[in-house]
């Protein structure tokens, strides 16, 4: 049998046969002896010296981490606002569907008959518009003149949007615009097919 020491973590071995029971007389004389002896006490030592230096080093990684978080570098002012122009806020009729589902898309290119905007849905439920001839310079703290502007159109728009010309040509229109158009489509391929069933009974 060999016998674990608590205070060194080393192991004793003692004189009895594997094949007797812990509990035989003797068994644990060699331990008991080992106990308190000088090469005990020193390994003991040194298991205990070696300890605390890693919990030394832990501390003071530990230490450093929260010095690091909050150090000046981590604590500076917010940053002034940016001079940048912002584009504005589309500002969209509520009794309209929403404004992506009515925006003619198909101007949105850089063609002959492009809108003179651009369009930021980064959050799809509060869209901003920035003109393609934008400063990018702030006026009195609020988007430039040529921004500013971009209003104008976004009510023409809306107007449009309203109520469209029967004939209006698809590129004018929104996907919500066409998606009526297509279900009164389909309402009218209905009839038709109910007409020539009717006409063939």
């Amino acid at each position: 049998w060999t016998l674990h020491c608590p205070d060194c973590k080393d192991w004793c071995q003692t004189s009895i046969p594997s094949g007797l029971m812990l509990w035989h007389e003797g068994q644990f004389s060699s331990l008991a002896s080992h106990r308190g002896s000088k090469r005990c006490v020193q390994a003991a030592t040194r298991q205990r010296n070696k300890q605390s230096r890693t919990n030394d080093v832990r501390l003071l990684s530990r230490s450093h981490s929260l010095i690091t978080a909050f150090s000046p570098s981590h604590c500076r002012s917010p940053p002034p606002p940016s001079d940048n122009c912002p584009g504005i806020e589309v500002v969209w009729p509520d009794d309209l569907r929403p404004f992506l589902m009515l925006f003619p898309w198909g101007r949105y290119h850089s063609g002959p008959d492009a809108l003179p905007y651009t369009i930021d849905i980064t959050q799809p439920s509060a869209p901003r518009a920035r003109s393609k001839y934008c400063t990018h310079t702030r006026f009195q703290g609020s988007a430039c003149d040529e921004c500013t502007d971009v209003h104008r159109h976004i009510l023409h728009l809306s107007e449009i949007a309203r109520d469209p010309k029967q004939h209006t040509n698809y590129k004018y229109l929104g996907l919500g615009h066409l998606q009526d158009i297509a279900k009164t489509y389909a309402e009218q391929i209905k009839v038709l097919k109910l007409q020539v069933r009717v006409h063939s009974l």
